[in-house]
C-alpha cells in the first residue's frame, strides 16, 4: 500500500517487475499534444522484453511508476509496448519542465552503481571526550580562581566586588545552560567551555578598566563616592562598549554558519 506524490490517492501495488537499475536512459520533453511534459524511458534489453510481455498481458489495467515509495504516475495500459520505450506522464498536478527534468535525472543517474572508498577513519572514544571535557572544566576553574586571587590582592575591597559579580554571572550562565539543556537538548561541549573561560576574562577586564578609572578620579582629589559614578560615566564605559561591541556579531555568525 502506498500513495501518490500529492497524497490524494492510495494504491495497492503488486511486486515490482522492473527496477531502476534496468533503465538505460531517461529524458524529458513535451507530450504529443504539446500541452504537457512527459518523461521518456529506455529500458535495457532484458527489461524491454519483460515490459513488452507485461503490457501485452495486462491490457486495460493500470501500471504504477514509483519513486521513493510514492506513485509518480499510474497510467492505464492501452496497448502492448514493445521496443523497450515508454513514457511517464504527470498525475495531478501534471509535470512541469522542472519536475520532469528532475525525475528524468533521478531515473537516469540515480540507479548508477556507486562505491565509496574510505580515505581516513578516526575513532574518538567516550573516555577521551569525557577526559577533554573534564580538562576544560578544570582549566576554567583554575582561570577563575587566578582572576579572583589577583583581584583580591590588587584591588582589595573592590576585588571582592569582582568576585561576587563573577559568581553571580556564573550562576546565571549555569541556570541558562540548564534551561537550554531541558528544552532544546543543548549539550555543553569544549567550544562552549572555551566561551565560558573567555567570558570570565572579558568580565574581569571590564572591572579592571572601571577600577583604574576610579583610582584616577581618587588621585585627582575626589572622594570614593563621587569617583565611582564619574569613573563609569567617562572613558571607562566608552572603552568597555568599544571593546565588547565587535564580539557580539561573532557568535551570531558562527551559529549561522554551523547551521548551513
Amino acid at each position: 500500500m502506498t500513495c501518490s506524490t500529492d497524497h490524494k490517492t492510495a494504491y495497492l501495488l503488486e511486486p515490482s517487475i522492473i527496477s531502476g537499475d534496468q533503465i538505460q536512459d531517461a529524458t524529458f520533453g513535451m507530450d504529443q499534444r504539446g500541452v504537457g511534459y512527459v518523461v521518456d524511458l529506455q529500458f535495457k534489453s532484458g527489461a524491454a522484453d519483460e515490459w513488452a510481455r507485461y503490457t501485452a498481458a495486462h491490457l486495460g489495467k493500470q501500471t504504477a511508476f514509483t519513486l521513493d515509495s510514492q506513485v509518480v504516475s499510474a497510467p492505464q495500459i492501452l496497448e502492448p509496448i514493445p521496443g523497450g520505450r515508454t513514457q511517464i506522464s504527470g498525475g495531478d498536478p501534471p509535470f512541469t519542465a522542472a519536475t520532469a527534468r528532475q525525475l528524468a535525472n533521478v531515473l537516469k543517474y540515480g540507479s548508477l552503481p556507486l562505491s565509496f572508498e574510505s580515505s581516513e577513519a578516526q575513532t574518538v572514544s567516550a573516555t577521551l571526550g569525557l577526559t577533554s571535557l573534564r580538562a576544560g572544566l578544570i582549566a576554567g576553574g583554575i582561570g577563575l580562581a587566578l582572576v579572583l586571587v589577583y583581584s583580591l590582592l590588587y584591588y582589595r575591597v573592590l576585588g571582592l566586588l569582582t568576585a561576587l559579580s563573577l559568581v553571580a554571572s556564573g550562576a546565571m550562565v549555569f541556570a541558562i545552560l540548564v534551561l537550554l539543556g531541558r528544552y532544546i537538548n543543548y549539550t555543553l561541549d569544549l567550544a562552549g567551555i572555551a566561551g565560558l573561560i573567555i567570558g570570565i576574562g572579558t568580565t574581569a577586564d571590564s572591572f579592571v578598566v572601571f577600577f583604574e578609572r576610579i583610582k584616577d578620579e581618587i588621585r585627582e582629589g575626589r572622594s570614593f563616592r563621587s569617583a565611582v559614578p564619574r569613573g563609569w560615566a567617562g572613558p571607562a564605559r566608552r572603552s568597555c562598549r568599544a571593546t565588547r561591541s565587535p564580539s557580539w556579531p561573532l557568535p551570531c555568525c558562527t551559529s549561522w554558519r554551523s547551521d548551513r
